[in-house]
């Protein structure tokens, strides 16, 4: 009798990481969300995130970045909250990733090469003059590395919901 229950507690805890894993993954996707959508605001209206009061603005810009950086980072490198599921769900994840990741600076080359062959100044298109900003080291890798946590989001909800239909 006593080996029947601590089995089927084992069992109902698993099932909690497990589900875990997944409800983090929309956690993230949320604050994913939201990130384009204050970025879109931004644009838009000049306000930044959304025009909140600056207290309530900071505690909702750390919220948002637990999001985005804190909660990826454990769903990526987290193996024991995958079940057999979600860790082919990684798997098929990470392989566009790397794409993804690897051919970008590619992309920014051969973009940059464009317009001086056609002799286009990139810094004088708003829609290219982001590629030509000046940034610290700390900027470009913190940028970088949100970059790569909401793709991996986007790309494993992606998969999930394909799965699903």
């Amino acid at each position: 009798m006593n080996d029947t229950w601590s089995d089927q507690k084992r069992l109902t805890e698993g099932r909690l990481r497990y589900r875990l894993y997944f409800w983090l993954m929309d956690a993230s996707l949320v604050g994913v969300v939201i990130f384009f959508a204050s970025v879109l605001f931004q644009a838009a209206t000049g306000l930044e995130f959304f025009g909140l009061p600056p207290m309530l603005g900071l505690v909702s810009g750390v919220v948002l970045m637990a999001l985005i950086f804190l909660i990826p980072l454990i769903l990526i490198i987290g193996r024991p909250l995958r079940d057999e599921y979600a860790e082919i769900l990684w798997r098929r994840t990470i392989a566009p990733l790397v794409v993804i990741m690897s051919t970008s600076p590619l992309l920014y080359i051969v973009i940059g090469w464009t317009l001086y062959a056609a002799q286009i100044d990139p810094k004088s298109s708003a829609a290219l003059a982001w590629l030509y900003e000046q940034q610290s080291g700390f900027e470009a890798i913190s940028g970088a590395w949100a970059l790569l946590n909401m793709l991996f989001v986007a790309i494993f909800q992606f998969l999930r919901w394909r799965d699903s239909r």
